[in-house]
């Protein structure tokens, strides 16, 4: 149905390009989550977003690369995670295997290849909010969060990033 131009309200808010965020997920500006959690977790937040915001979560982006071959029921190269990396976005999801974490991301995958010799493993995926809650999920900073509760310093590379619009 159209609404006549002369109907339409005037006083809502236009989001502008300074609302959209793209952020590494950090703990105290370091974005690797290559870390031994295992004695104390180590919590990995959106940083740079100040407390008050709210916003709009509409991807989470995830990266592993490990100098190995992986298997679905390790982390990374790692056996499988006793206590897990924590995902909470106002509930949690506790990832302890490339599979959980293959059934977490709405679109994932494992390559494979071999540079110079060696065999070098990558797990690439993102989780569409937008797509599983229509247009994302509004989200408070303090709220979304990663947490390393096992050691994963051993990984060569883990990091991930949320995507979003500022409130």
């Amino acid at each position: 149905m159209a609404v006549n131009i002369r109907q339409a309200r005037t006083d809502i808010e236009v989001i502008g390009n300074e609302n959209i965020f793209y952020r590494h997920f950090t703990n105290a500006g370091e974005e690797s989550l290559a870390v031994d959690g295992s004695i104390t977790p180590v919590k990995y937040t959106l940083e740079n977003l100040t407390d008050a915001d709210k916003f709009i979560l509409t991807r989470i982006d995830f990266l592993i690369s490990v100098g190995d071959i992986v298997d679905i029921n390790q982390f990374g190269n790692l056996t499988r995670l006793t206590n897990g990396l924590l995902f909470n976005v106002d509930g949690s999801r506790n990832l302890q295997t490339n599979g959980d974490l293959m059934l977490f991301l709405t679109d994932a995958t494992i390559d494979s290849v071999k540079v110079e010799g060696l065999t070098q493993s990558i797990i690439n995926g993102h989780w569409d909010v937008d797509k599983a809650f229509f247009n994302g999920l509004v989200c408070e900073k303090d709220k979304l969060y990663f947490e390393v509760r096992d050691n994963l310093s051993t990984i060569s590379y883990i990091k991930a990033t949320a995507s979003g619009l500022k409130l």
